[in-house]
């Protein structure tokens, strides 16, 4: 599929009461992914999975976008620590097992939140060229010499700190961006 000149939505579903029902002692988890029509992938998930109280995570900056894939990686990628496989009790694959979905998150909606919008607007600053490739600006900003790296004290599971620290680093690059 070409996806470039194609937007679609990035957005986040939460279903708390599934996941206390069916997983107790754990976090319950967030699905982030994309989509053109939200409401029907969230429609095609309750149907196909169950997760009768799915429901989108309010996000005030949403709107479709080009790049929309890049912002998914991206967003996942950050997250992948918090990743955890949701093993669908509903839906079988062809061998008749359970369905394991893989862009489930065990994060707080709040961090979830944040991160999707920073790279939302990572892809407003226009960093891609019509091919989707990095620009230059951007590709010298994640060399590792531009790069803040974490504290040692910063956890695995620390998403505020690291939050911060993308934070931080997309706004130098938007300023730096906006001088060349």
């Amino acid at each position: 599929m070409n996806r470039v000149n194609k937007e679609r939505h990035v957005y986040i579903f939460k279903s708390p009461e599934y996941f206390r029902r069916f997983f107790p002692n754990e976090q319950p988890l967030l699905k982030i992914g994309m989509a053109k029509d939200v409401s029907k992938r969230m429609e095609d998930l309750r149907g196909k999975c169950g997760l009768f109280d799915l429901a989108r995570v309010s996000d005030c900056e949403d709107r479709p976008m080009e790049f929309y894939w890049k912002v998914e990686e991206v967003v996942h990628t950050e997250l992948l620590n918090f990743r955890r496989l949701f093993n669908c009790k509903k839906f079988r694959n062809a061998k008749g097992t359970e369905t394991e979905h893989q862009e489930w998150f065990a994060v707080d909606e709040e961090a979830a939140l944040r991160t999707v919008q920073r790279w939302r607007r990572f892809t407003e600053l226009e960093p891609y060229d019509e091919n989707g490739i990095l620009k230059d600006h951007w590709s010298r900003m994640i060399q590792p010499k531009n790069m803040e790296h974490p504290d040692a004290e910063e956890q695995w599971n620390d998403s505020q700190s690291r939050d911060i620290r993308w934070t931080k680093w997309l706004d130098e690059g938007a300023k730096e961006c906006d001088n060349v």
